[in-house]
């Protein structure tokens, strides 16, 4: 189900319409979830299945972290894109990127570039690499319809299309008269004409029989038209094609400054060049196009660079706090100029879930509109009106509103690739932009987003929960006792188990604020001593992200004594934040996650052996390596992928007695021997197709192999991998594995 395509609010539906926003904390679906080692189990035996989750719910946190600029991801440059009036001229600005002079003659709706607009263009113009093709198809035809980008300058390209094309004087189309008045009797011999900022209603009044009539009368005095649109403008008449052409590569934005400011320095020969060679401006230009940023916002930082050129130790500074300041004005007008609380309402859902299918962006933007819009019980209403209209505007023309845009992509599901439409705000800084000014500016809708995150949090969709939990951990910088009150407790004592994640997740999120780390550890320490398994619970998984990899040794005290804890609930928790510490990559803490594992496995303290077969056994299912170039067929997605503890075993000698001591330990221990068993068979499929996995997996097992126990369920599996007719068939990692029990035998 996609969402409205008008830029009306769409109807008001009751509360009940969507799942969201039927989750309370007090409803059934927070019926007590009972969690118990079989509970645990199962949940290694679906990792067996779909290995990686950890390492996806760290992609997915890593990309929601950079999208909200949080922690060391934080945006350095605040770059707004501007409204954009009239096409490409927004004024108060000298450059040409912002205001085009001109002389109008109203009573025919041209208008001529004045000298010094000709001037500043000719000098700083930089032409996208299809300029050249897009000259020759100009020369060619009398009439040219042109669509270009919405983030690249139609006025400017247009102008400097017709200027290539050698018009010996150049005129502005009133697009409100369009091409009504421009008949023989105005067009002059050899001059250039220019249309832009047609609106789809006035592209649907152009046919193909205007523009022959056109071109002929055009042609016979070697003039041109050019026509200019936005690139999500279309034509109703087919026969259009012959006049359409398109631009669609970027300008080469540094050139685009250094020229700028050449122009604006040209007093001072060679000072553009030493500006623009200071290893801090290099690093301020650098973060700016990083930001995707437009030719007029380039030609922006070049006049900012070029008004301090006096104050040469505080120029870096001052630019910065001047796009700041423009940043600021630019989004709050820009923001409550959307045309109505339906716009506003998706603008909020793509802060928050930026860079995701339209579907799912949609579907939060409908439910946080359901709640800004709620009429409270017992207020009058009014009778009901017309009904909406669903087809009065198209995605793409809302999208462009928003300043936003759509991107055919492939994403990855529980179901495997799948090809989806992703909608980002084209300005990379915008997503935490916009959440921060609505929170800060509007005190009236936090009620509403308070509510919609906190359900959010519950949500099917893992990615949706941790962006959630991203959101209301980078909120928490601006109001963290708030926040905690409202969200984070009321997640972190739920019975369900997602509503938990979603609040570790904040947590790690908020700890990324340095002013914020102190309280957070606090908070979580808090938790962890608390009687309600539940807190104790949502305080180990904070403890298996940054939280935890800040105090190594608080937090493994922690565990030592949540080992022996008799809920699984906590026990759960305890396994899945070890596993989630193994994956972050860093040494120290992956060898203490490893190595607490393995003493726990063996202990003789029942309920932390327990605990420390089930968390290697869910490391051993789900963690994964990749290393990227090994080539291997197509298996079921497993296909260059190792167990991530067979590879650490396998390249580092350190590891591979801790991981063959804890597969001796799973398989000689009867409680989890079946698990132990699927884990291994997940292990031999992974390995089944890529040969120094195959023997990596074999030396492991002959190690693994020191009790008659362990040795007697290695070869039972390993001979169950050869048959064609079993579940799981691995025959050469059974060869493999048969072959390295047999040198071991011939060697005794």
């Amino acid at each position: 189900m996609t969402e409205p395509v008008n830029t009306q609010e769409p109807e008001q539906k009751p509360a009940s319409a969507t799942h969201e926003d039927n989750q309370d904390e007090n409803t059934s679906t927070e019926e007590e979830h009972h969690v118990d080692e079989a509970s645990v189990r199962k949940g290694i035996v679906a990792a067996v299945a779909n290995p990686g989750t950890t390492a996806a719910n760290h992609n997915r946190r890593r990309r929601g972290r950079k999208s909200l600029g949080v922690g060391s991801f934080a945006t350095k440059i605040d770059f707004r894109a501007e409204t954009e009036l009239d096409g490409d001229i927004v004024t108060g600005e000298k450059n040409i990127y912002y205001n085009l002079a001109s002389i109008q003659d109203g009573s025919s709706g041209h208008y001529e570039f004045d000298a010094q607009t000709k001037e500043e263009i000719r000098a700083t113009f930089v032409a996208p690499d299809d300029f050249e093709d897009l000259i020759t198809f100009t020369k060619q035809r009398p009439v040219v319809i042109v669509r270009v980008p919405t983030w690249l300058g139609k006025r400017v390209i247009g102008f400097c299309l017709l200027d290539s094309v050698a018009a010996s004087s150049m005129f502005g189309l009133d697009p409100s008269v369009g091409l009504q008045r421009l008949t023989k009797n105005w067009i002059s011999k050899g001059a250039g004409y220019l249309l832009v900022g047609l609106s789809q209603a006035q592209a649907d009044e152009i046919n193909r029989h205007d523009l022959k009539r056109l071109g002929a009368e055009l042609g016979q005095l070697d003039a041109k038209l050019v026509i200019v649109v936005a690139d999500e403008i279309h034509f109703a008449d087919d026969g259009m094609g012959d006049y359409l052409t398109e631009i669609r590569s970027r300008p080469r934005l540094e050139a685009m400054i250094e020229k700028h400011l050449r122009w604006r320095l040209e007093a001072s020969p060679g000072l553009a060049e030493t500006i623009l060679a200071r290893p801090d401006v290099v690093t301020l230009v650098t973060d700016a196009l990083a930001h995707d940023s437009s030719p007029r916002k380039a030609a922006r930082l070049a006049r900012f660079l070029a008004e301090e050129v006096e104050h040469p130790e505080s120029l870096v500074e001052t630019v910065h706090a001047k796009l700041s300041r423009q940043a600021g004005r630019d989004l709050g007008d820009w923001f409550q100029g959307l045309p109505d609380l339906y716009s506003r309402s998706f603008v909020a859902a793509l802060s928050v879930f930026n860079e995701l299918p339209n579907e799912t962006i949609a579907e939060a933007a409908r439910s946080l509109y359901r709640k800004l819009s709620t009429v409270p019980r017992g207020a009058a209403t009014s009778l009901p009106g017309q009904p909406v209209d669903h087809f009065a505007s198209s995605r793409s023309a809302r999208l462009t509103k928003l300043r936003a845009r759509l991107t055919k992509t492939t994403v990855q599901t529980q179901h495997g690739p799948t090809p989806a439409d992703v909608v980002e705000f084209v300005e990379a800084a915008y997503p935490s932009l916009v959440l921060r000014h609505i929170w800060q500016e509007y005190d009236d809708t936090q009620p509403a987003l308070i509510t919609w995150l906190q359900e959010l949090g519950g949500h099917p969709s893992e990615e949706v929960r941790i962006r959630s939990g991203i959101a209301v951990g980078a909120l928490a910088s601006l109001a963290f006792d708030f926040l905690c009150r409202s969200v984070l407790v009321p997640w972190a004592r739920s019975k369900d188990s997602r509503r938990r994640e979603a609040a570790a997740v904040a947590l790690d999120t908020a700890n990324a604020t340095p002013e914020l780390r102190m309280a957070v550890r606090n908070l979580v320490h808090k938790w962890s001593e608390e009687e309600e398994p539940e807190l104790v619970a949502t305080a180990v998984r904070a403890y298996g992200s940054s939280v935890g990899t800040d105090q190594l040794d608080d937090v493994f005290k922690t565990f030592d004594l949540l080992a022996e804890s008799e809920n699984f609930t906590i026990v759960e928790a305890v396994c899945a934040s070890l596993a989630e510490l193994v994956e972050t990559g860093i040494e120290e803490v992956a060898t203490r996650a490893l190595t607490t594992t393995h003493s726990w496995s063996a202990s003789r303290i029942q309920l932390r052996r327990v605990a420390g077969n089930l968390a290697f056994l869910l490391m051993a299912a789900d963690l994964v390596w990749s290393p990227g170039a090994l080539e291997s067929v197509d298996n079921g997605g497993r296909s260059g992928r190792w167990p991530m503890l067979l590879w650490l075993a396998n390249s580092e000698p350190r590891y591979h007695g801790v991981v063959a001591g804890m597969w001796t330990t799973a398989l000689s221990t009867s409680a989890v021997t079946e698990v132990a068993q699927q884990v291994l068979d997940g292990w031999a499929l992974l390995a089944e197709d890529h040969e120094p996995a195959r023997l990596a997996l074999a030396a492991i097992l002959r190690a693994a192999a020191s009790t008659d126990r362990a040795r007697n369920r290695v070869l039972r599996q390993a001979k169950t991998w050869a048959r064609a007719d079993a579940e799981v068939h691995a025959p050469k990692t059974a060869a493999a594995v048969l072959a390295t029990f047999a040198e071991r035998n011939d060697r005794r």
